[in-house]
């Protein structure tokens, strides 16, 4: 029973991690699922005129267990757009809006193509003014898909091969299931 007990706690631990990094690459996916839902949705969107208040870079950094330190950006823009008589502030460049990268230079460009107090064309929702981006499209990717299915991969390779090379061996689901 001892050997039982061990293998049913092998196997959950083993499915637990396989699982949760299957549904982290699920939910990425799915996100992006749904970014991508908004662009063809925003193709009714209106325009309206507005304005670049903040264009810059946010860098954070941080340390970890062993004092490495990791500093990572995000381009960060703010603009304000009027419709219907109603001021609105928003700080969305694209629908998944707060990628983060180690790749400053990518994030700066972003910035610069929105320099303080430039006119621009804001594309809202009519239906909701406060959602609002500046690009019709879903950045990152390529590098959003490729992360996903890491997570996929690893996930169903440790599945795939614990159950392969020792699968489980329960007596009572055994006996349940007329082995």
């Amino acid at each position: 029973m001892e050997t039982a007990g061990k293998n049913l706690i092998s196997m959950l631990c083993i499915g637990g991690f396989s699982f949760v990094f299957i549904g982290m690459g699920m939910f990425m996916l799915w996100r992006l699922w749904q970014d991508w839902i908004k662009v063809k949705h925003s193709r009714s969107w209106k325009t309206a005129p507005g304005r670049i208040i903040f264009s810059g870079v946010d860098s954070q950094t941080d340390t970890d267990e062993e004092g490495n330190r990791h500093i990572t950006h995000c381009a960060r823009v703010i603009y304000q757009y009027q419709t219907a008589g109603m001021l609105y502030k928003s700080d969305h460049v694209f629908f998944n809006e707060g990628v983060r990268t180690s790749n400053y230079h990518k994030q700066e460009e972003i910035a610069a193509r929105y320099p303080l107090d430039a006119p621009i064309k804001v594309l809202y929702n009519p239906e909701n003014p406060l959602e609002s981006v500046l690009e019709r499209k879903v950045g990152a990717l390529f590098t959003t898909i490729l992360i996903a299915l890491v997570f996929l991969g690893m996930g169903l390779f440790v599945l795939i091969s614990s159950l392969s090379s020792s699968p489980p061996t329960i007596p009572f689901l055994s006996k349940l299931l007329g082995g």
